[in-house]
């Protein structure tokens, strides 16, 4: 059948049965059945090794985008040119079996891409002329089926309304480890062995002794920078080293503007249950599940429909932004981890973390041990987003050749930015007054022996400088907070009759 045949069909909501129709004119004989590509994708069973094809080019009717990508000036992989068919026919052999396999993508009403695909299979004499469905068929759709519900080293992303698979996500998990990962103790045992047991066949036999749901919601909440998506991260890497692998669907947005976000919601879920057991995993909770969302996802956590096998993994800078019911209903999410800012020994910890990545980095940096101690104590209050910007600005400065004397130091006694002075705008201004800074430059005793140490000196300085940020940060975020000011009724009587006053004092002058 050719391309300009099916290129005719009615621009309609109901393109597909024009298409079907089309193809049943010109196959009479042959089973034929419409997969929808977002659900099987026989393209990617095939590359896998499972099935061979062979693009039908004798006629020279087909349809094929050209694309040249420019190599990567980073990364060093070259550039070429990569094709997509929009339009062909494919000859699909799998078990032995023979498939005519048309590949249409196209623009429905609305001139949205769509993709239409369809699997066709001769009728045998020994099959009844009545007969709806072919086996072989159906064969090959339960291998794809089975080879897609499964990740591949690769994570499921939901997007758009439906999830796509993401090798760069899951490459760039590969150096994830947990041991990694700095935690208070407490906190990092019972949170890494709340997720991974909640996969184990003793945890599931005992869910179901008990007869209580297989299912688990948990939320990672705290200040930013202090390791929630490290966390996250390294679990989703050792899920998927399990064997078999505990698949992972990570979702960017719930936000639908074709169906709404209801449906969105709906079949986020339902493919959960279908992958079922897996981890779904939420961050920012509070940006994506909110407004009327949020009866979406109650109904969808609390529905008939049961979740078993899905472990709900959440996490939010603000804990308070979430619905009550949300954060507060144990059956829906059942264990809350509060992420603080590190204490001394988690400071002591990353320190010492990159004291062993220097190790084997190109360059000498005079690292010694004693002086992860004093870097914990120089960043207290610090998270580790900051301590982390820390090291790398320090490094950068030392490695640019900057000398201590050309660093510009706070001259001790003298105003600097971290205290600000409020006047009042009413009448004559008032003296100035101080406001103490929350995060000051902490006093350190240092030993002779590092106190020349060219590491600890742009240590000591970058963190002068992240002390200035934090308290201009924080500054602001105080300014946010303040409710704005309104007028109220009795301000605007005191306005009109201060206005009344001044006129009558004009007039007695006049």
């Amino acid at each position: 059948m050719e391309y300009n045949t099916l290129s005719k069909a009615p621009k309609s909501n109901n393109r597909r049965a024009a298409y079907h129709g089309l193809l049943r004119h010109h196959y009479p004989n042959h089973f034929i059945v419409n997969i929808e590509a977002k659900h099987v994708e026989l393209l990617d069973f095939a590359a896998a090794g499972y099935a061979t094809t062979t693009l039908d080019t004798s006629t020279g009717i087909y349809d094929v985008e050209r694309k040249h990508e420019l190599p990567h000036a980073l990364t060093g992989v070259a550039g070429g040119f990569t094709e997509e068919i929009h339009f062909g026919r494919y000859t699909y052999t799998h078990a032995g079996h023979d498939f005519t396999y048309y590949r249409m993508r196209t623009e429905d009403f609305y001139e949205r891409p769509h993709a239409l695909d369809y699997i066709l299979y001769p009728r045998s004499a020994s099959i009844s002329p009545t007969a709806q469905n072919s086996p072989e068929i159906d064969a090959l759709l339960v291998a794809v089926a089975t080879y897609e519900n499964q990740p591949h080293e690769e994570i499921f992303v939901w997007e758009s309304n439906w999830f796509s698979r993401s090798k760069s996500m899951y490459a760039s998990l590969a150096n994830a480890r947990w041991d990694d990962v700095i935690l208070a103790p407490a906190l990092k045992d019972s949170l890494h062995a709340d997720v991974t047991t909640f996969f184990d066949d003793a945890t599931r036999a005992l869910y179901a002794q008990f007869r209580l749901p297989y299912k688990r919601g948990l939320i990672l909440h705290g200040p930013p920078g202090n390791g929630k998506t490290a966390s996250i991260a390294s679990l989703v890497a050792e899920l998927s080293r399990r064997d078999p692998p505990v698949p992972t669907l990570y979702v960017k947005t719930l936000k639908n503007n074709c169906d709404g976000d209801q449906e969105s919601m709906k079949r986020l879920f339902a493919h959960a249950r279908k992958i079922a057991p897996c981890c779904v995993v939420l961050e920012d909770l509070d940006s994506l599940v909110h407004g009327e969302v949020r009866s979406f996802f109650l109904n969808e956590m609390d529905g008939l429909d049961a979740n078993e096998g899905v472990l709900l993994l959440g996490s939010t800078n603000h804990l308070e932004k979430l619905d009550v019911a949300i954060r507060s209903r144990p059956s829906r999410f059942d264990r809350k981890y509060k992420f603080s800012n590190p204490e001394w020994v988690e400071r002591m910890a990353y320190a010492k973390f990159w004291r062993r990545k220097l190790e084997g980095a190109p360059g000498v940096v005079d690292f010694p041990d004693t002086l992860c101690a004093l870097v914990a104590d120089l960043t207290d209050g610090f998270s580790f987003a900051y301590m982390k910007e820390l090291f790398v600005t320090s490094l950068l400065s030392l490695s640019r050749g900057t000398k201590p004397e050309e660093l510009e130091w706070d001259v001790v006694g003298e105003k600097s930015a971290d205290a600000s002075d409020i006047a009042s705008d009413e009448g004559d201004k008032k003296k100035a007054k101080k406001v103490k800074p929350k995060h000051e430059m902490p006093k350190l005793i240092i030993p002779d022996h590092l106190k020349s140490n060219l590491l600890f000196v742009h240590l000591q300085y970058q963190t002068q400088m992240l002390i200035k940020e934090m308290n201009s940060n924080e500054e602001v975020e105080e300014e946010v907070k303040k409710p704005e000011k309104k007028d109220t009724p009795q301000s605007d009587y005191q306005k009109q009759l201060q206005l009344l006053a001044r006129q009558n004092r004009m007039r007695a002058r006049g």
